[in-house]
């Protein structure tokens, strides 16, 4: 809620008594000649402006904000599970711990990710397990070699373990069919994401030191996806609605909001005032299923249709792409191991945007505050021609009033236009 601040009087130190501290004592500007009098009184007027408008900011800047909903795909990272792989050792580094690394989305559990890490240095917090979908650009730490090479990273996913079985990986790498064991592969694969996402490259001396029988297969596949890999595009979002808020006015169309989904089917549902219809880029109305990745949604409100807002919702499943990344949510208060999607799972999904819209030509929602100027001789100058909605009311005296507005402060005086008397040359 916005609290209004109640008007507050200001002292002076030049307001307090006098010399002898006795509530009689003759103010210093009593004596004063009438020109500088008025020239100190317009200055002390500026001041109380300058501050009245310094309240009008602070009031606006605190004024509650509506939320929107964050519709990322969600879940929590498990550092312990998922299928091992053997110990790599990556120059200075040492030897490092390998596996696919579990993560339990948000869907009741009903969707279990096995991603690879792509931030060697973080460690996966047992504490602090939430995880959030984000596009490759959110990736938190803003000189990491992962912004240039994300890419080749996608392409090392698509081509190797879990995505591409066993054998099929091993004939690639040049290895006899049922040479490569599940372990090797996810070494293999995991030393070849390091080495694009923090340039941490495999001691082709000694790659396994503890497994020194896997040494030739996990370099065979490294080999083959670190000198192989080709930039591949970011994919696609499981369901992403964008802007998540728009504003118009009745009788135009708002939009467009933008959908980036692999679902192939989407429930679009929206309560609508009569008259409001979700459209297309042509006009052609909406109905409750059939959109498609790419599509772009309208909301038509008729000229006449009363100040309001609606909320869109879709609803459905599709695949959460690999390649997708999982950063921590409070990543910045509490930093976890940045994850990559190593295998595409189905998932429910859902997304929500809102639009607003004024009447047309109507009046706004808040309404306006009548202002009287105070009374006095000769010409009116108001530096206001649009108060704006909202605007408060302040008098400062000397017959001016100061208006606090959502976007202006205003000062409107009066100026006596007749000569004045020069009191020193009385």
């Amino acid at each position: 809620m916005t609290r209004f601040a109640r008007p507050v009087a200001v002292f002076h130190a030049c307001d307090a008594a006098g010399p002898d501290g006795g509530v009689n004592a003759v103010h210093p500007s009593a004596e004063m000649p009438h020109r500088r009098r008025r020239t100190m009184a317009r200055a002390r007027l500026v001041r109380a402006a300058t501050a009245a408008a310094g309240t009008a900011l602070a009031l606006a800047l605190t004024t509650a904000v509506p939320a929107v909903a964050d519709d990322a795909v969600t879940g929590n990272v498990h550092p312990t599970g998922g299928p091992e792989g053997v110990k790599v050792k990556i120059d200075g580094k040492g030897e490092l711990f390998t596996r696919l690394i579990p993560l339990t989305l948000d869907d009741k559990g009903k969707t279990k990710l096995h991603t690879y890490c792509v931030e060697i240095d973080t460690r996966v917090s047992e504490t602090h397990t939430a995880m959030r979908e984000v596009g490759w650009d959110k990736y938190p730490v803003a000189e990491s070699p992962f912004h240039k090479n994300r890419g080749k990273i996608n392409w090392v996913l698509q081509n190797s373990y879990p995505t591409v079985k066993l054998d099929a990986l091993a004939k690639k790498a040049g290895l006899a069919d049922g040479a490569l064991a599940e372990n090797e592969a996810i070494g293999a694969t995991q030393a070849a994401v390091w080495s694009f996402s923090d340039n941490g490259k495999i001691n082709e001396a000694d790659p396994t030191p503890k497994n020194k029988d896997s040494k030739d297969d996990v370099l065979a596949v490294y080999k083959y996806l670190t000198t192989n890999a080709k930039e591949l595009s970011e994919p696609t979002p499981a369901l992403e609605l964008k802007p998540k808020s728009l504003t118009g006015t009745a009788g135009k169309k708002i939009g467009p909001f933008k959908l980036a989904t692999t679902a192939e089917k989407l429930e679009l549902t929206a309560k609508l005032p009569e008259g409001v219809k979700l459209v297309d880029a042509k006009g052609k109305e909406l109905k409750g299923e059939g959109l498609k990745n790419e599509a772009e949604i309208y909301v038509d409100v008729p000229a006449g249709t009363a100040a309001g807002d609606i909320t869109i919702e879709l609803k459905g499943q599709g695949s959460l792409h690999l390649g997708r990344l999982f950063i921590g949510k409070k990543y910045h208060e509490n930093p976890t191991q940045s994850l990559i999607v190593a295998k595409s799972e189905t998932s429910e999904l859902s997304a929500k945007a809102t639009a607003k819209w004024a009447a047309a030509g109507g009046p706004s929602t808040t309404p306006s505050v009548p202002v009287k100027i105070p009374a006095g001789d000769g010409e009116q100058i108001a530096a206001a021609a649009n108060q704006g909605p909202g605007a408060l009311p302040f008098a400062l005296g000397g017959g001016a009033v100061l208006l606090l507005g959502a976007g202006a402060v205003v000062l409107v005086r009066r100026r006596n236009l007749a000569p004045v008397k020069d009191d020193s040359q009385s």
